[in-house]
């Protein structure tokens, strides 16, 4: 008898609780699925993970995938929380599945209909089932594929542009999967899951809300109840085939909060999250509240384009699928990071929150790296040791340290000692060599927005350009950052600032992320001969 037949009689039954959404999800089973819940409301557990498993047992020998956004986000994240789901449902890795290698022939296990020529970057079930991991900065991942199913975790991540022309044309099963499940309501499916998207061009996924027949949901979910009610197989049989032929051809789409999974979770959680998130953040990530939009910002040419994702693949995949060691994220895993140049900072300072931003450049263009930010009660000393622990591995221990007159004042996050030495101070305890560079003193608001929109649309200096996986609160707070005319006529909207640090504070989302990310872009723009020299302290305004 082979391994399979004796993994599957082996199999424990137990009574397991799904909360409403993903009750509601498993009776549906839709073939085309489409789920923005919020934290905490079993995303891994109750919806992706059961999924896969229905897929890999409903069509033995069958070619699906999961799509990351980014093979580190898939290393760290979303396989570690697949794989804890699936431990939960008695489904165990080197006993019914294997990661990244062919199995042994001597285990017996089924054979895939479409065999691999190798077996890295796959999940190998004992049935013959093998689900890919596919990510998006990987190009190519998709081609000369022929899946049955996909499953997107973390989708407001993908580029769904991407997805449409490198992915979806590859969800067309092969010869003989088309013979064997054609029919079937899983066949050619796809679930894509993700919490309450925040910028502007990952909102993507919220249209299909509208795109939702929900007579078809409800028919499905009657005819469940018929069935289920029902003491005929014959009658049954009939029914199920009914829904099937309805599942194949729906769309279903749902929302879930925090609240849905309330049973699991407790209150206490969610009070505590009451208590120690921003008002923001508690309706976005909590309670899955769609964020508002300011259609006429301080920096109205920002887009889409401007966002890069780069993480160095060859390290991460060196890993092995070692999720342990993956759990230590550092610059290692950044594929941006130029190792025969300096590193260029700029701060922000407030008694609540403290902002540093890292960027290099190129002839045309300034990359913003990474953004890192505390919040009290920890001050600058620990901003800036966090900025050394990420980049200690980086071989080239230099900084630009852009600054301002703000920098030059009493520091109120600190001590009474300034905010650049303060600054300087802990770089060279951790063995950086800092080059200070005075930009002066702050100026106009309008005349930093004229600068700074010119290089957004790529007209004058270099072109802005973000990684988008290691600054999505900056991304967010230059997204919505807004204007106002004060006395010295048009402003950035900094009236969040002024509030003391409450939960409706919004802390990271405010502008004090733009103020850094603004010094930086001056300095590294209007002081380019800096970057690469010997510390300076001219400067262009006065």
């Amino acid at each position: 008898m082979q391994k399979s037949s004796k993994v599957i009689s082996n199999i424990n039954r137990k009574a397991i609780y799904f909360n409403r959404p993903q009750r509601m999800a498993l009776h549906v089973l839709a073939n085309q699925e489409y789920h923005v819940w919020g934290r905490r409301t079993g995303k891994s557990h109750g919806l992706i993970g059961p999924r896969l498993l229905q897929n890999i047992y409903m069509m033995p020998g069958s070619y699906g995938a999961i799509i990351a956004p980014t093979f580190k986000m898939a290393l760290t994240q979303i396989l570690p929380n697949i794989i804890q789901a699936w431990k939960f449902f008695g489904f165990y890795e080197d006993v019914h599945y294997v990661i990244n290698r062919k199995p042994p022939e001597k285990w017996g296990w089924d054979k895939p209909f479409l065999e691999p020529k190798n077996y890295d970057h796959l999940i190998t079930c004992h049935n013959g089932s093998i689900v890919a991991i596919i990510s998006q900065d990987r190009v190519g991942t998709s081609n000369s594929r022929s899946l049955d199913y996909i499953i997107v975790d973390e989708a407001r991540y993908i580029n769904y542009d991407r997805l449409k022309t490198e992915t979806i044309p590859a969800i067309s099963g092969s010869i003989e999967t088309i013979k064997r499940y054609k029919n079937h309501p899983r066949f050619k499916s796809a679930l894509y899951c993700t919490d309450m998207p925040r910028l502007k061009k990952s909102q993507w996924i919220l249209r299909f809300k509208d795109e939702m027949d929900w007579g078809k949901v409800q028919l499905i979910l009657q005819l469940r109840k018929k069935q289920a009610r029902s003491k005929s197989k014959s009658v049954k049989a009939q029914l199920q085939k009914m829904i099937d032929e309805l599942r194949g051809e729906t769309l279903y789409y749902s929302e879930a909060n925090i609240f849905d999974n309330l049973k699991v979770i407790g209150e206490k959680y969610i009070r505590e999250q009451k208590r120690v998130l921003p008002e923001f953040e508690f309706n976005t990530s909590i309670l899955n509240i769609k964020p508002g939009k300011v259609e006429q910002g301080f920096y109205p040419a920002l887009q889409g384009f401007h966002y890069y994702t780069a993480n160095d693949n060859k390290y991460l995949q060196d890993l092995d699928y070692n999720f342990s060691k993956a759990r230590k994220v550092d610059c290692r895993m950044d594929a941006d990071l130029d190792n025969s140049q300096r590193l260029n900072i700029a701060l922000d300072y407030n008694a609540n929150i403290n902002w540093l931003v890292v960027g290099q450049h190129n002839d045309i263009q300034m990359n913003t790296l990474k953004s890192f930010f505390v919040k009290t009660p920890k001050r600058l000393r620990e901003l800036v040791a966090s900025f050394c622990q990420y980049y200690s591995p980086h071989p080239y221990k230099e900084v630009n340290y852009f600054y301002d007159s703000t920098a030059l004042k009493s520091n109120y996050a600190v001590s009474d000692v300034d905010f650049k030495d303060v600054v300087t101070d802990e770089l060279s305890k951790h063995g950086w060599k800092v080059h200070p560079v005075n930009i002066g003193k702050p100026i106009a608001h309008n005349l930093k927005h004229f600068y700074i929109d010119q290089a957004l649309k790529g007209e004058r200096y270099m072109l802005p350009m973000f990684n988008r996986e290691n600054n999505e609160e900056l991304i967010f707070a230059l997204e919505q950052t807004g204007v106002k005319i004060g006395k010295n006529g048009f402003e950035k909207d900094k009236s969040g600032e002024k509030e003391p640090e409450t939960p409706e504070n919004q802390l990271q989302y405010r502008t004090d992320a733009t103020d850094a990310w603004d010094t930086l872009f001056l300095g590294m723009n209007l002081h380019r001969d800096k970057i690469n020299t010997a510390s300076g302290t001219t400067s262009a305004f006065v």
